[in-house]
């Protein structure tokens, strides 16, 4: 039988409005920079190194132990929520998730605190790290039950939970304990004290809250007659797999600067100007949620123009977005720095290199979201493998070399080459690719605004020297982005979509 033919329909509002609702829990997630900044104040850069680098091994470990009972729960219990008969498989699912998850997370505590941590750490010559790694860990099992807890509210179709309680609640208990704690114990400790408060106090609220969404007794009731889940298992394990890749490879930089024994300020500087160029790609996490069930159902039609299509449109609208911003901190980066390290006074070259892994993000990065959506996951966790062991090999050989200049350099080519097997593997597997009609006038309107700040970087005029003459620069830069945009006028379906009201609508069937 021949797959069903494509119902005519327009998901590019649907797309948008789903946008507009991830932005909402982006804002909250701004919050998290503010713990950095305030508690590199109180506690100073070389203590804040240490607990960032113990920080970002926890968010690895958190990949491995969570991620796919994460993406499991949710997948399970929704789909056993759309029959009434399925209850008790539900629970099992539910069961299932918190236990293994916990579970495996006390695992990773009693290794670290038997010798795993030392051993594992030997090589870092950061005082007090082994010591704050097993602190942070404590957190884990508490972030693991948050996490499936707010992975069920969402097989419920409710969205809000996630920034309410990691995008709101989580940087702003982080950033009021760790300035309570620091009148208690000035050093480190405190800020370990706050981490581990906050989460308790996050974990709580989360145990409450899924007492409004299901049953605590038929939860009891399916713990008590624990049985394993094997189709739950079986997706779980390669899925944590993969987001554990793709997380050790976004984080990999920072945790080879410290196996090389670079000193805890320079971690410190490094991060948090990681930090602040990755937060560009969020740009391009507000559309690829909303586009996922649009490819998943243009994929079921068997449709890849169509996938094409959305895929080339979304695309322009987070280049539109996103390359204004990627200008903006390229020019004012050493000013964006000073707020997390005012001391700082090195190169920012390492800023600029890894402003490329965002930008490549925002152009073209929905294809690895494609892969998944099509259902073809094995492939992600390939390129994730293989992207890894290119990033480790290239932090080895350059960053003994090049400092935070090399790290930065490994991640750049590490990132071309995940962009260049994505975009390979939409096309070989699906037949799905950008459409450059569809995708160019954002590249054509940013050249101009980036050889300004190319000739302005480089001496001429001498007005990047100062704060004043960097942001009149970012100001102007934008400005000339988006009139050379306004003069190569906006695609007729972005005005259908983005002023209903002030454009005629074609007839669904019209040719796009």
């Amino acid at each position: 039988m021949s797959p069903t033919p494509p119902p005519k329909e327009d998901h590019g509002a649907t797309i948008a409005k789903g946008a507009v609702v991830n932005a909402l829990g982006l804002v909250g997630r701004a919050m998290f920079p503010l713990f950095f900044i305030i508690g590199a104040r109180f506690y100073g850069t070389a203590a804040m190194g240490v607990f960032y680098l113990a920080y970002t091994m926890l968010i690895v470990a958190e990949s491995l132990v969570s991620s796919g009972f994460n993406s499991g729960t949710i997948m399970f219990v929704s789909r056993a929520l759309a029959h009434s008969d399925r209850e008790a498989e539900m629970y099992r699912s539910l069961a299932n998730s918190f236990v293994l998850s916990v579970g495996i997370s006390l695992l990773v505590i009693l290794l670290s605190r038997v010798g795993g941590a030392a051993f594992v750490l030997q090589r870092y010559t950061q005082e007090g790290l082994v010591e704050t790694v097993q602190w942070v860990l404590l957190g884990l099992p508490f972030l693991c039950t948050s996490i499936v807890t707010v992975a069920a509210t969402k097989a419920r179709l409710t969205m809000k939970w996630e920034a309410v309680l990691f995008g709101f609640s989580r940087p702003f208990l982080f950033t009021l304990f760790s300035v309570l704690f620091y009148f208690v114990s000035r050093g480190i400790q405190g800020l370990l004290w706050a981490y581990l408060l906050s989460e308790v106090l996050i974990c709580a609220f989360a145990l409450v809250l899924f007492g409004r969404y299901y049953s605590w007794r038929r939860l009891l009731r399916s713990l008590a007659h624990f049985r394993l889940d094997r189709p739950l298992v079986r997706f779980a394990i390669p899925q944590s797999l993969n987001a554990t890749f793709s997380t050790f490879i976004t984080n990999v930089d920072v945790i080879m600067l410290g196996y090389f024994g670079l000193g805890e300020t320079l971690i410190f500087a490094y991060g948090m100007g990681a930090q602040i160029v990755r937060n560009i790609r969020q740009v391009k996490l507000l559309m690829s949620e909303p586009l996922g069930p649009v490819v998943a159902r243009l994929h079921g039609h068997n449709d890849p123009a169509a996938i094409s299509e959305y895929f080339s449109m979304v695309t322009r609208w987070i280049t539109t977005v996103g390359f204004p911003v990627t200008l903006a901190v390229a020019v004012l980066r050493l000013d964006l720095l000073h707020l997390f390290d005012a001391a700082y006074d090195g190169s920012t070259m390492f800023m600029l290199l890894l402003l490329v892994p965002p930008f490549l993000a925002i152009s073209c990065g929905l294809a690895g979201n494609i892969i998944i959506m099509t259902g073809h996951s094995m492939w992600n966790l390939f390129n994730a493998i293989v992207v890894a062991a290119v990033n480790i090999a290239l932090n080895i050989v350059f960053i003994p070399r090049y400092g935070l200049t090399g790290a930065a350099l490994a991640t750049v080519i590490a990132s071309t080459t995940l962009s260049a097997l994505e975009l390979i593997e939409v096309r070989m597997l699906l037949g799905v690719a950008l459409i450059p009609a569809k995708i160019y006038k954002p590249y054509v309107a940013i050249a101009a605004p980036a050889l300004l700040v190319i000739a302005i970087e480089g001496g001429l005029w001498g007005v990047g020297t100062i704060l004043s003459g960097r942001i009149l620069m970012a100001v102007v830069g934008i400005l000339l982005f988006f009139g050379i945009l306004w003069v190569q006028k906006m695609e007729q379906r972005d005005r259908e979509i983005f002023l209903p009201f002030a454009t005629k609508r074609r007839p669904p069937d019209a040719p796009r």
